[in-house]
C-alpha cells in the first residue's frame, strides 16, 4: 500500500531493492488510493511524489507495476475526514482489488510506525479486511498482512530519506496541509512530527547511538 509518504515509499524501496537481490521471489506490486480521505493538495504532492520515485526506482532497480484506484464522494467539499472511519469504509474496495491476484501467495504490506493512531484501530481493520475477502469467496490467511514498520520510530527512517532525496529530489512527502505550490506547509502535525524525528536522528548521531 503506497501512498507517495515518507513511510509507504520507504517500505517500498526497501521491498523493491530486496526483490533486485533476489530475496524475495512475489512481484512488487504498488498500489496506491486516491480518495477524499485527504485534501486536494495533499493528493497532488503525493501523486507527484510518487511519479518521481517511480522514474527514479524504474532505473535504480525494475520496473514495477503501480496501479492507483480513485474513490471520490467519501467526505464532504475534499476536507478530509476521520482516518479510522475511511479506511475502514475503503475495504470493501481494497478487497476486491486484492481479489485479482493470488490470495494464497501475496503479501499486502502496509507502512504504519509504532505510535501511529492506526494500531487504535487496527482490530477492526483486520476484521474487515478478512471478513470482505471472505464475502467475496476468498480465505486469506491472516499472516499474509504484513506491518513492516510496527516496531520502528520515526528518526529511523530520516537517514534513509536523506539519502533517496539526494539520489530522488522530490520523491519524498510528508505534509498534510501543503500550499498551493504544493511545500511542507511545516506547522500540520506531520511537519511537526518529521522535524521531531530529524532532531531526534541529529541528537542520537551525536551521541554515536545511530548511524
Amino acid at each position: 500500500m503506497w501512498s507517495g509518504g515518507l513511510d509507504s515509499t520507504y517500505v517500498l524501496d526497501d521491498l523493491l531493492r530486496k526483490k533486485k537481490e533476489g530475496k524475495i521471489a512475489e512481484d512488487v506490486i504498488a498500489f496506491s488510493i486516491d480518495h477524499d480521505q485527504v485534501n486536494v493538495l495533499q493528493r497532488r504532492a503525493e501523486k507527484k511524489a510518487r511519479k518521481a520515485f517511480i522514474k527514479w526506482a524504474s532505473k535504480e532497480y525494475f520496473r514495477f507495476r503501480s496501479e492507483t484506484v480513485t474513490i471520490r464522494g467519501g467526505c464532504v467539499n475534499n476536507n478530509g475526514c476521520g482516518q479510522a472511519a475511511t479506511w475502514l469504509s475503503l475495504m470493501p474496495y481494497l478487497t476486491r482489488w486484492f481479489n485479482k491476484l493470488d490470495s494464497t501467495k501475496n503479501l499486502v504490506h502496509f507502512a504504519y510506525l509504532r505510535g501511529d493512531d492506526f494500531w487504535h484501530h487496527e482490530r477492526d481493520f483486520r476484521d474487515v479486511f478478512y471478513n470482505s475477502m471472505r464475502i467475496l469467496g476468498y480465505e486469506y490467511p491472516k499472516s499474509n498482512m504484513q506491518y513492516d514498520l510496527q516496531s520502528r520510530n520515526k528518526w529511523e527512517l530520516i537517514a534513509w530519506e536523506r539519502r533517496i532525496k539526494r539520489k530522488a529530489p522530490g520523491s519524498i512527502w510528508y505534509c498534510e496541509s501543503p500550499t498551493g505550490r504544493l511545500q511542507p506547509c511545516n506547522k500540520c502535525n506531520c511537519c511537526i512530527r518529521h522535524r521531531m524525528a530529524q532532531t531526534e536522528y541529529r541528537l542520537r548521531r551525536r551521541l554515536g547511538i545511530a548511524k
